[in-house]
């Protein structure tokens, strides 16, 4: 076989087409002269390969069938990637120009685990903002440089000596902040590089975004809840009616604190609040019942 490549990225394709394709191009138009591999996992059929294998035929298409889960098919990526650095993107995030040379730099300083900064990238619609302050307003430009508690899902590096310390967790059926947790408690420390940027390019309908935060928050709190007994959980779900004060809080802490947003996130407030909403009754229903099939319904 070829020499390794120095990063692989893994990409779980959910999406379709034309979201994809904005991803490969971007990939494929970077500075330097680095050596990557793409893999695709992809759930979403014979039309999306075969325009991947016309348009960007380096890629490396891995189908699967029927409607597995991200978290699933990221362990499928990440079992096949030969390379030093294995990074993970999401089909609707663009990278910059410099995205892979940062990559580099930060392997090459040693950082074994980096995370990066989320724009949005879908600016016309009050409630793609919303969308965005829901799921990253701790992760929106300008993040901090250096060692950080937490880091995003989906503009992230880990040395893949990292990821092979976590044996078959890494298999498990979870969210990033699980698996960053296992990471943590080996001791691994994360590094933010504010220059490791990605846009989040991705348009929601109302209700469908309503339908997302509720299907992402039920199979995290089912997650979290996996080994707890009982009464835990109904304690839990009870607490749940706290939780849009509480996200409300620490999203307008972010915005407040980088100011840059502030208009678009006052303008975004009612839909926002909604969203929230949706986000709590989504916890409290996988503390009581489980996460059943809302893992496989998040895009």
């Amino acid at each position: 076989m070829s020499e390794p490549p120095l990063i692989s990225v893994v990409i779980p394709s959910v999406n379709g087409l034309p979201v994809l394709e904005e991803c490969l191009a971007a990939l494929n138009d970077q500075d330097g002269d680095i050596s990557i591999e793409i893999l695709v996992v992809d759930r979403c059929g014979e039309q999306l390969r075969s325009m991947t294998r016309r348009r960007f035929p380096g890629v490396i298409l891995l189908p699967v069938e029927g409607k597995p889960s991200i978290p699933a098919m990221r362990a499928i990526g990440i079992a096949r990637a030969r390379g030093r650095v294995i990074a993970m993107l999401e089909d609707h995030c663009i990278v910059n120009r410099s995205w892979c040379a940062v990559v580099e730099r930060e392997h090459r300083a040693g950082h074994e685990v980096v995370g990066g900064a989320v724009e949005n990238g879908s600016v016309e619609r009050i409630v793609d903002w919303a969308a965005f302050f829901c799921e990253y307003s701790r992760f929106m430009p300008p993040v901090p440089w250096g060692v950080v508690p937490a880091i995003t899902g989906n503009n992230t590096a880990y040395d893949r000596h990292v990821l092979e310390r976590l044996g078959p967790a890494l298999h498990d059926e979870v969210w990033e902040a699980f698996l960053h947790q296992r990471i943590s408690d080996l001791g691994v420390p994360f590094h933010s590089a504010p220059d490791l940027v990605v846009r989040h390019k991705k348009e929601f309908g109302y209700l469908y975004f309503l339908a997302q935060r509720y299907h992402y928050s039920r199979s995290f709190a089912a997650m979290r809840l996996a080994a707890a007994p009982r009464w835990k959980r109904f304690a839990y779900a009870c607490g749940t009616v706290l939780l849009p004060a509480l996200l409300m809080s620490r999203i307008a802490a972010d915005v407040f604190r980088k100011r840059f947003y502030l208009p678009r996130f006052l303008l975004a407030l009612p839909v926002l609040a909604t969203f929230l909403g949706a986000w709590s009754v989504g916890e409290a229903v996988g503390a009581l019942s489980g996460g059943g099939l809302s893992l496989a319904e998040v895009e």
